[in-house]
C-alpha cells in the first residue's frame, strides 16, 4: 500500500492561497463585529445582526473549507456547508444557554426559534455565497489564480 504525502507536505502554509482568503474573510468579519460592538449597533440598528451572521458564514465556510482541503474528504464544498450549518446551530445553542445563566440587555435577548432560526439561515447563506466569492477570486484576481478551490 503506497502512502500519500503527509499532512505537513499537503499544507502549503503560509503560501496557501485558500488559507490567505480564509484569513482575509475572517478578518473582515471580526472587524465588522468589533465596529458593531464598539458603537453598540446591536441596540441602535438591531437588523445589523443579519449581515453579521452572513459575514460569519463566509468566514466560517472558508476556514472550514481550508481545513477540509488538507483532508481526503471528497465533497468538500458540501461538507463545509454542513459544518457551517452545525457551527451556526452550536453558536445559537450557546447563546441560548448564556441567556439562561447571565442577564442580557433586552436588545441582545434571543427568541431562539425565530431569531436563532434566521441567524442560522443567514450564516448558511453566507457560506453558500462564499462558494461564488472563492470562485470569483480564482477566476478574476491573479494573486488567487492558484487558489485550491474546485
Amino acid at each position: 500500500m503506497k502512502k500519500g504525502p503527509c499532512l505537513k507536505e499537503r499544507c502549503k502554509f503560509p503560501h496557501n492561497h485558500l488559507f490567505i482568503a480564509a484569513m482575509i474573510f475572517l478578518s473582515w468579519f471580526l472587524l465588522f463585529e468589533v465596529v458593531i460592538r464598539t458603537y453598540n449597533l446591536y441596540r441602535a440598528i438591531p437588523l445589523v445582526d443579519i449581515p453579521s451572521h452572513f459575514f460569519a458564514g463566509i468566514a466560517m465556510f472558508t476556514c472550514i473549507y481550508w481545513a477540509l482541503s488538507l483532508t481526503k474528504v471528497r465533497h468538500k464544498k458540501l461538507a463545509a456547508i454542513f459544518f457551517t450549518f452545525v457551527g451556526a446551530l452550536v453558536w445559537e445553542a450557546l447563546e441560548t444557554l448564556e441567556e439562561l445563566f447571565f442577564e442580557q440587555p433586552d436588545h441582545l435577548k434571543d427568541i431562539f426559534f425565530w431569531d436563532g432560526f434566521f441567524d442560522v439561515i443567514f450564516t448558511v447563506l453566507g457560506g453558500i455565497f462564499a462558494i461564488s466569492l472563492l470562485s470569483f477570486l480564482k477566476r478574476k484576481i491573479r494573486v488567487f489564480n492558484s487558489l485550491e478551490f474546485e
